[in-house]
């Protein structure tokens, strides 16, 4: 499907039949449980029609993964007041995944198991990798260059887009909805992502060889967070698992009360996370006890939470953009807008940026939550935008990825 609605009914589906489905995963994958990481003995296919690389103008930033990676807080440089479109591309016959940013190019994995590169200044499309993975629906992640990614037929793999080769794969369990995370350790970087087998998976990036697993109760639907020394995830068993980054054993396990379709933001320590119920939790990290928890409700909070100048952020489904205290949880504002959201929202403490599901970006101020600007941008969006720089890069639902550039500011 490529609506937003429908995409969230194939998911809440998926969740009520979590008992089912698993058991009929668990057979899926006894196919695969033999298979360990795999390393390419070359280079993929070419594609049809070779494009030259063309860098462009390089950007001033880089995008590695979900919501910039690492912590997951949404919080970027700077965004601007207003922003007008540079370029857009549409791959008419699939979805985009979520983007990333490398020096002076952006790419996006297709429903078509593509990878495709395009100059971030110009729009021309650079490089199209067909990768025989199935679709990829998962935010791409960089890595010294290279693209890590998932698929929904639970592959995952490292790719060198600039020889359109594997550097290594690892064969499927389970569907990866949600984005992969990067955390430095003595031993060496590692890569952690979730599927739908309950599996929280971390392998070495640069060998793609197992480092541990740590089985949840219910599917992983969101990108892991990690401080460095931890990796945090939700589950839609309702829970949070504080994970030790090293070596995957579980340090803490907290219960929200209500599935977990996205990722906790980390901050000072502090774990803050949502559930589908429309509660907000800040928990611990440490303990893994609760420190706040306020139900702001409706059901309908798939977005994951943001968190920068001591506020925490959140959007609904229905349109309501919210601002909490970081510090007790209390409510500041709340504002309704006529959207409704499933991507994160973006803020640099000053100014917040929303997309929604009806097309449109929007820019509230971060302290009274007052409107400032909106644009609509295209189809549906249900990913986090990508903020680099003077660009805003937002993927729709439609398979359309628009780019937008920052308006000079009045003197």
């Amino acid at each position: 499907m490529t609506s937003a609605w429908g995409k969230l009914l194939r998911r809440l589906n998926t969740f009520l039949a979590a008992g089912a489905a698993v058991a009929v995963l668990a057979v899926v994958a006894l196919r695969w449980s033999s298979e360990s990481a795999i390393h390419s003995a070359g280079p993929l296919a070419e594609s049809p029609e070779e494009v030259p690389e063309v860098l462009g103008e390089a950007a001033t930033e880089n995008w590695v993964g979900a919501r910039g990676g690492g912590a997951l807080t949404g919080a970027v440089p700077r965004l601007y007041p207003r922003y007008e479109r540079s370029w857009s591309s549409v791959q008419e016959t699939g979805s985009l995944s979520g983007p990333v940013v490398v020096g002076a190019r952006v790419y996006a994995g297709t429903d078509r198991g593509e990878i495709i590169g395009w100059s971030l200044a110009t729009g021309i499309e650079e490089v199209r990798i067909p990768t025989r993975f199935g679709p990829i629906e998962a935010p791409l992640l960089a890595f010294q260059g290279d693209l890590l990614a998932g698929s929904l037929e639970g592959h995952f793999f490292r790719i060198d887009p600039r020889q359109k080769s594997i550097v290594w794969q690892r064969l499927g369990e389970a569907e990866i909805h949600g984005g992969a995370n990067l955390v430095d350790t003595a031993a060496g970087p590692l890569v952690v992502w979730g599927d739908y087998r309950n599996n929280v998976t971390a392998v070495s990036a640069m060998t793609g060889e197992e480092r541990w697993q740590h089985v949840a109760s219910s599917y992983v639907n969101g990108t892991p967070s990690t401080d460095g020394e931890r990796v945090v995830v939700g589950s839609c068993d309702a829970r949070l698992y504080i994970l030790g980054a090293a070596d995957g054993e579980m340090l803490h396990r907290f219960d929200t009360g209500a599935y977990v379709p996205n990722s906790p933001a980390l901050v000072d320590g502090v774990a803050y996370a949502t559930n589908y119920d429309g509660v907000v939790v800040a928990v611990t990290l440490a303990t893994g006890l609760e420190r706040w928890r306020t139900e702001i409700g409706p059901k309908g909070l798939m977005a994951s939470p943001s968190v920068a100048a001591g506020k925490v952020l959140v959007a609904f489904e229905n349109g309501t953009l919210v601002a909490l205290n970081q510090t007790n949880g209390e409510i500041l504002w709340r504002q309704p807008t006529s959207g409704g959201y499933q991507a994160g929202i973006l803020t640099d403490g000053t100014r917040l940026l929303a997309a929604g599901v009806d097309g449109r970006i929007r820019i509230h101020d971060v302290d009274s939550g007052s409107p400032e600007w909106s644009e609509q941008a295209g189809g549906a969006i249900s990913v986090s935008p990508a903020a680099v720089g003077r660009r805003l890069i937002v993927v729709t639902e439609a398979g359309e990825l628009v780019v937008f550039s920052a308006l000079p500011e009045s003197p």
